[in-house]
Parts: structure tokens; C-alpha cells; sequence
């Protein structure tokens, strides 16, 4: 995963200011899986922080025979209106981003999805103080922790 994570950098979050905060593999549930990466980024415009979420995926450039990560859909973090974890009890690598519609993703592990729904979670904390995003069915423990300590 650093590879991949050097590699998105340098290819697809390398230019100007935009710094790649997390990123989880993901693919749609039921689907082949494709190489697809949901990446969490912050970058600066007139001044102040931008929070954004891109899928990221493979491509292939087939006239040159080349391949690379390209990003393929964008959402700022301020129009996520629900993270849906699938189940705070049992550890399941599914979860659902709300923005416009929701968007159902499975996680290549849990680990990667509780990393990612953690960072989400600081993100909106840290950025978004007036609005906040619902976190639905997610182990609150693991999240309350991070907004308790930072507060002394």
C-alpha cells in the first residue's frame, strides 16, 4: 500500500499545494474488482483549506500503451452528508459515502475501511465545525476518542 500510496501521490496529487491525507482500495460491491482507490486530499484555495474526496482508478492509455491512476469522480467533504459503516458490531469491509445519492464501496480490509472512516471522521471534525456528516452504524469509540483527547 505505501507504493500505491507513493505512486497516487507523485502521479495524480503531485502538482501545487493538494496533499494526500488517507486513501482505502475499494471496489463496488458485487463487481469485478478493478483497481479503485477512494482518496481523501486538502489543499489551499484564496487561502483556505479545501477538503475533497476523489476516486481514483487505473487507466490505460491503449494508443500509447501506457498505464496510470487518473481521478475520476470528486466530491468536496463538505456536501458528505452521511458516512454508513454497515454494522458497528461486526467488522465488515462494506460502507456507504452519502453525498447527492449514496455510494456503496467494500473495502480491500476492515482495517483499511476503519483507517479511512477514522480519518473522514478527524477531517470533519477538524474543517467542517458548523456541519458535520451523520456517522451511522460506525463504532463510536474509535471516533470519540480522537475529539476527547484533542479538546485538553
Amino acid at each position: 500500500m505505501i507504493a500505491v500510496r507513493k505512486t497516487l501521490h507523485k502521479d495524480v496529487f503531485g502538482s501545487g499545494e493538494e496533499r494526500l491525507v488517507c486513501l482505502v482500495n475499494v471496489t463496488k460491491p458485487g463487481r469485478k474488482k478493478k483497481p479503485s482507490y477512494l482518496c481523501a486530499s486538502v489543499t489551499t484555495e484564496n487561502d483556505r483549506p479545501v477538503v475533497s474526496i476523489h476516486r481514483v482508478k487505473l487507466s490505460e492509455n491503449k494508443a500509447k500503451g501506457q498505464e496510470g491512476y487518473r481521478r475520476n469522480k470528486t466530491w468536496r467533504l463538505r456536501e458528505l452528508k452521511a458516512v454508513d459503516g454497515k454494522d458497528e458490531h461486526q467488522e465488515v469491509a462494506d460502507f456507504d459515502l452519502h453525498f447527492d445519492k449514496a455510494y456503496k464501496w467494500t473495502a480491500g480490509s476492515v482495517a483499511e475501511k476503519n483507517s479511512f472512516i477514522s480519518t473522514l471522521w478527524k477531517l470533519c471534525h477538524k474543517y467542517l465545525k458548523d456541519k458535520l456528516p451523520e456517522f451511522i452504524r460506525v463504532d463510536k469509540r474509535r471516533l470519540e476518542g480522537y475529539v476527547i483527547a484533542k479538546q485538553f
